[in-house]
């Protein structure tokens, strides 16, 4: 096998959120009113993941993956995560394993009790767990156990065997609490490589050992983590509310991730975006185009649906504005998160207006990896630009990229912003316009590696009366012709609030 060291495995490390319980007594009601000895109650939890779609894999370099279990609800809630990971990347012996994932310090409380703070300052330093962690926190049993049996079964999905394993969190989750995070790395072991064809082998003292696993057949492998939610009263442990769960609903931790559809045409893509599944997975084969409108009037997914997931393989994706203003690019009323991966973007219809006019409006969460955009971007929502290219040829006074200002984060990295074709060209910009006292809330944005190629004003102008936190880290603005210096601008005419605007790793001027 010819083997190119130089390559690297990407990994859709696919963040899948499978049966959270929002549990209602309806709900469980409809599902089978004869047997609910136990009820769910007001429980509402939610998963977050320090971790970004799509992020590549290198041979030895850990990618941060952090999943935390936040109770959203009203109820004291047990809480408990399920991983999955392809069953063909793991071996009997784990240091032969081809991805290997670190188990969060702390997930076994016997071990973790023979440890002193110092140790928990270590695992803090190193990222492993939260900072102000306590070890007194961990012998209380504010951490999370690995089931005994680790693997506790086998799912094929989408044509590929996954291991699943358990995690349960020990302590009781109150109603605003926050998990310790359950995991915290993942990384390519040294030895795989892959060659021209997509096979993944093992390669030791020179030999080369087929892995069996070929990501162009097999799809770039993913890592799903589900979180499940259930209620505290009638149950002594975690222990307890896991198996009630099981015997409620038959399968004993829910593990339904969805299936991956490949599409490869515009109808097909209108049918499988806007199904009412909790996920929503496609990937395309050819370019496709998708009407949008004002509001929410054709948004993606339906009430139950909780990530819709697109795999452009390089395709173009054309948003289509029906609507002579707005047309919003949303996920509607279940608030899923959209996440595009290696895709152009672009827009036809109406999209030829001012520089608030924009041409792709997402509102709703969104995270963009490996993608081309040749149309100004806005962003209503949380959102996260990794590998973004954002170009724009407007004949006038057009942002790259316009946040209006919700309270969300938005993060960008290793982006270009190149609006040099455009008259006026400008970079980013944190407008209030068109929102509310009530609707307006403070940003915060993080730049890193980023590039600013403009015509007009600073790379980043603020307009907010509530101000923005922006941090910068590695960004290039010797191309933004108005201010190679200051990379953020106050708005002068919200001068007044300027103390407001925190900038780290940079300079700001109110707009001279």
């Amino acid at each position: 096998m010819k083997l190119n060291r130089k390559l690297v495995l990407i990994l859709a490390l696919l963040m899948s959120v499978a049966m959270i319980t929002t549990g209602t007594l309806a709900y469980l009601t409809d599902r089978d009113s004869d047997v609910n000895v136990f009820t769910v109650g007001n429980v509402d939890i939610t998963l977050d993941e320090d971790f970004v779609q799509g992020s590549e894999l290198v041979p030895g370099v850990d990618i941060d993956k952090v999943p935390t279990i936040t109770n959203t609800g009203k109820n004291d809630a047990y809480v408990w995560m399920t991983v999955a990971v392809p069953a063909n990347l793991e071996d009997d012996d784990a240091s032969k394993n081809i991805v290997h994932w670190n188990w969060m310090a702390g997930t076994d409380k016997a071990y973790m009790n023979s440890k002193t703070q110092t140790d928990i300052d270590k695992y803090i330093e190193n990222g492993w767990l939260p900072e102000g962690t306590t070890i007194e926190q961990i012998r209380a049993g504010q951490n999370w156990t690995v089931d005994g049996e680790n693997v506790i079964g086998t799912e094929t999905i989408d044509g590929v065997d996954y291991n699943i394993y358990l995690m349960k969190y020990n302590d009781v989750l109150q109603p605003g609490e926050t998990t310790l995070a359950s995991m915290c790395k993942v990384y390519l072991d040294p030895h795989v490589d892959i060659d021209p064809e997509g096979n993944l082998a093992w390669v030791e003292n020179g030999v080369a050992t087929d892995l069996g696993y070929n990501i162009n057949n097999m799809g770039n492998p993913k890592i799903y983590v589900s979180a499940y939610g259930m209620q505290v009263d009638g149950f002594d442990s975690v222990d307890e509310a896991y198996e009630a769960y099981g015997e409620q609903w038959g399968d004993n931790g829910g593990i339904n991730y969805g299936t991956t559809k490949e599409v490869s045409s515009s109808e097909d893509f209108k049918a499988a975006v806007t199904e009412n599944k909790e996920h929503i997975v496609i990937d395309l084969t050819e370019d496709v185009t998708y009407d949008v409108t004002a509001w929410n009037d054709l948004a993606m997914g339906g009430n139950k649906t909780d990530t819709i997931t697109i795999n452009g393989n390089g395709h173009t994706i054309t948003f289509n504005n029906k609507n002579s203003d707005w047309n919003n690019i949303t996920t509607g009323e279940s608030g899923a998160k959209l996440n595009i991966i290696n895709a152009h973007l672009t827009s036809s219809g109406y999209n030829d207006g001012p520089w608030n006019r924009h041409d792709l409006n997402f509102a709703c969460d969104v995270s963009l990896v490996d993608v081309t955009t040749d149309k100004a971007i806005a962003l209503k929502a949380g959102a996260t630009l990794k590998n973004v290219t954002i170009t724009d040829a407007n004949t006038s006074d057009t942002y790259a990229i316009w946040i209006q200002p919700k309270g969300q984060t938005v993060s960008l990295e290793d982006v270009t912003i190149d609006m040099l074709d455009c008259s006026d060209g400008r970079g980013i910009k944190i407008d209030e316009q068109y929102l509310s006292e009530e609707e307006t809330g403070k940003v915060t944005l993080n730049v890193t590696d980023t590039v600013f190629k403009t015509e007009e004003k600073s790379a980043i102008l603020v307009k907010c009366s509530k101000g923005a936190d922006i941090t910068l880290e590695n960004v290039d603005i010797t191309e933004a012709a108005a201010d190679t210096t200051n990379p953020v601008w106050v708005d002068e005419a919200t001068s007044a609030y300027a103390d407001l605007v925190t900038v780290t790793g940079g300079t700001k001027i109110v707009e001279p």
